[in-house]
């Protein structure tokens, strides 16, 4: 039990467990460059949990800049 939770803990550090909050213009998923990374980046890292929100360009800024939104797509 302890070397799981010591596994799952590095895969944390490493990037390879957890979330990441993207937001993303109502056009981005349409763009086969960007579903594509998406689709890619869910099977090489399926521990990590996509949290997907559709928001303008505008909308991305301050959450990014707050921390509260790791990545923006404006497409």
């Amino acid at each position: 039990m302890v070397d799981d939770a010591a596994a799952r803990a590095e895969r944390l550090h490493q990037g390879e467990a957890g979330e990441l909050r993207i937001g993303f213009t109502s056009s981005a998923p349409f763009i086969r460059a960007v579903s594509d990374t998406l689709s890619l980046f869910r099977r090489d890292y399926p521990d990590v949990h996509l949290q997907t929100r559709e928001m303008n360009t505008r909308e991305q800024i301050a959450p990014l800049i707050e921390g509260t939104l790791d990545m923006g797509i404006a497409a």
